[in-house]
Formats: C-alpha cells, sequence, structure tokens
C-alpha cells in the first residue's frame, strides 16, 4: 500500500504529487524520514521535539540541541500538535 495516498490528513494542502504541507513549518514527504511529519527544510521530525520537550527539556535547550531548528518552528510544532489534539 503508498503510504502518501493512505495519509490524508484534514488540514493538508497539497504542494507536490507526494509532498504535504501541515502548515508552513511542518511538512510530510514520504522521501524524508519514512513520511513522517518534520520541520521543513529539516529531517528533525516534530516526534523529537515534542519527546524532548516532554522529558523536561527546556525550548532554550531544544533550541541548543537542534541548531536547524527555530523558536517559530517550535510554535508551528505546538500548533501542528494541537491539531491532532
Amino acid at each position: 500500500m503508498d503510504c502518501s495516498i493512505a495519509f490524508k490528513p484534514r488540514f493538508k494542502h497539497a504542494i507536490g504529487a507526494d509532498m504535504y504541507s501541515l502548515n508552513e513549518r511542518i511538512e510530510v514527504n514520504p522521501a524524508v524520514c519514512h513520511g513522517k511529519p518534520v520541520v521543513r527544510g529539516t529531517r528533525v521530525l516534530v516526534a523529537q521535539l515534542l519527546g524532548a520537550l516532554a522529558g523536561g527539556d527546556s525550548i532554550e535547550d531544544v533550541l541548543a540541541d537542534y541548531p536547524g531548528v527555530t523558536a517559530e518552528d517550535l510554535s508551528a510544532v505546538f500548533a501542528f500538535a494541537g491539531s491532532l489534539a
């Protein structure tokens, strides 16, 4: 089964044949990290960032640990997570 077709979130915006933008900073692309949500332009998984924060890391710690991620990216991660709740 083609997972890119099976995954059709209600909040997606089609960009290309197999890539979706979940908001302006989060994307799902089957060619990147097996189609899991990542911060656009990186291979940093949304789940990694949320896991670090849930584990007790501060926002400053996460930003220091992931230099390609900005505070605006983290805000988008929170919005993405909130849309799933």
